[in-house]
């Protein structure tokens, strides 16, 4: 019997490479997560203070509702004179704890 004859194993026959992803579709963080874990690790990396109208862009609010939020009491903040301003590890720690609530 001649090579041609015999029949193939699956180790004979070249096997087409497909590129697998490290999670299935089912695994996979909603897009909105994984947002949200970038901006929390990027508040981690700032090392100065923010200001309103940093957080506003942030947030993708308006700098009037986050004077609001600060009025209410409802975001981490302090104040230079009568400037307010914001400790990005305070609002890292802020995200993370409104979306364990969520």
């Amino acid at each position: 019997m001649d090579d041609q004859d015999k029949p193939l194993k699956d180790a004979d026959v070249a096997q087409p490479k497909v590129k697998q992803s490290p999670e299935s579709d089912t695994e996979r963080a909603p897009i909105d997560v994984i947002k949200y874990v970038r901006l929390v690790d990027g508040l981690k990396l700032r090392a100065t203070a923010m200001t309103v109208d940093e957080v506003a862009a942030l947030l993708k609010v308006s700098s009037r509702h986050v004077y609001q939020l600060v009025k209410d009491g409802k975001i981490p903040h302090f104040k230079v004179g009568s400037a307010v301003r914001f400790d990005p590890d305070d609002l890292a720690a802020w995200l993370q704890a409104a979306g364990k609530q969520e």
